[in-house]
């Protein structure tokens, strides 16, 4: 029985990864918006946070959708990537 017992320190990794799994089974809080929401104003957002406005609050919900959407915080690193790297792009 004894092997059975947690650690303390067991517990906190096991608590840690248990609302770890929930945050991402509940996502987000706060507004967010659609993958159809973001997709359309994607450029803008990324305009915006490349000419250091503050996109998050231009856009909102668009943060919070990118940290929690996958697919979409890849096509914003990916837009915002090629806009940096564009030889017109002055800051």
């Amino acid at each position: 029985m004894e092997s059975l017992r947690a650690t303390g320190a067991e517990r906190e990794r096991a608590a840690a990864r248990l609302h770890a799994a929930l945050g991402r089974l509940l996502g987000p809080a706060g507004s967010e918006l659609t993958c159809e929401e973001c997709f359309e104003m994607l450029d803008r957002y990324v305009e915006l946070e490349l000419l250091t406005t503050d996109a998050n609050r231009e856009i909102p919900g668009m943060h919070t959708h990118l940290h929690g959407c996958p697919a979409c915080s890849e096509e914003h690193a990916n837009l915002k990537a090629l806009i940096e790297s564009s030889p017109e792009w002055e800051l």
